[in-house]
Order: structure tokens, then sequence, then C-alpha cells
């Protein structure tokens, strides 16, 4: 079975997300004509394989760069993956919102393509081996 980072190199190689696995991991979220997309959930079928960490990036990639967002509350795996796209610099937490069912809101700050190409880069063995959802740590 191939890994999140085989899958983001692919991604990056295509400029395409036909490779990702349809069995793999899948998201929710609604896109208004007015206001902010919401992220609802995400939903990893492998866990430890880092899918989450990769179909997050097509969810951000469909919000732009410099754009905002907002989710649902998150379960504990959601907020370490969260934890990480700000560790990492992809977004920036801003200001909760006064909605109790979306309270969250963050900004796209990196080119997601460029970030996944660093995320499959090979030798990439920073503080972020974690899986996308901070299951298990990647074994290699």
């Amino acid at each position: 079975m191939l890994h999140g980072k085989e899958i983001a190199a692919e991604i990056v190689k295509n400029r395409s997300w036909e490779s990702f696995p349809e069995n793999a991991a899948k998201y929710d979220a609604d896109f208004p004509e007015k206001g902010e997309p919401a992220l609802c959930d995400i939903v990893s079928f492998k866990s430890g394989h880092g899918f989450g960490y990769v179909i997050i990036h097509h969810f951000l990639n469909r919000v732009g760069k410099g754009k905002t967002f907002v989710i649902t509350p998150p379960s504990p795996y959601g907020t370490k993956l969260f934890d990480r796209l700000v560790a990492e610099g992809v977004l920036i937490q801003e200001p909760d919102t006064n909605d109790p069912e979306y309270p969250h809101r963050f900004r796209v700050m990196k080119d997601l393509m460029e970030n996944l190409a660093a995320y499959a880069s090979p030798g990439n063995r920073g503080p972020f081996m974690y899986s996308a959802m901070g299951i298990t740590p990647e074994v290699t």
C-alpha cells in the first residue's frame, strides 16, 4: 500500500489530484456562494499512512492561498492536524467566530503544491513525521 508521501509525490508530479486513491481519505466541506468555505470532517481510512494530511491539501487548494475558511470543532486527531499545519506555516489561525457550529477560522498561507512537494521530498525527516492524523509515527 502506498503512503501519503508517495501519493503526494504523484499529485505534485502530475499537478493533478486524480492519483489520490478514492478509498484512502475524504472530507466533507461546504463552499457557499457567499461566505467562507467550511470544513466539517476529514476521514482517513488507513491510519498511519498520511492520507489525511494529503487530502486536506486538496481542500486548502480549493479555498485558495490568502483566503479564510471555518471548521467545526475538531476531534483530538483533527486538532493535531491543524496544529501541525499552523506549525509548518501552511495556515495561521484567525480570531474565532461567534458561530458555535463553526467556531474556528484559519487562513491559507502557503502554495499547497509547494508544500506537498516538500512533504514528499526524499529525506524529509523533520519533526512532523507523524501521520496526518497523529495516530502512528511512520517507520522507515
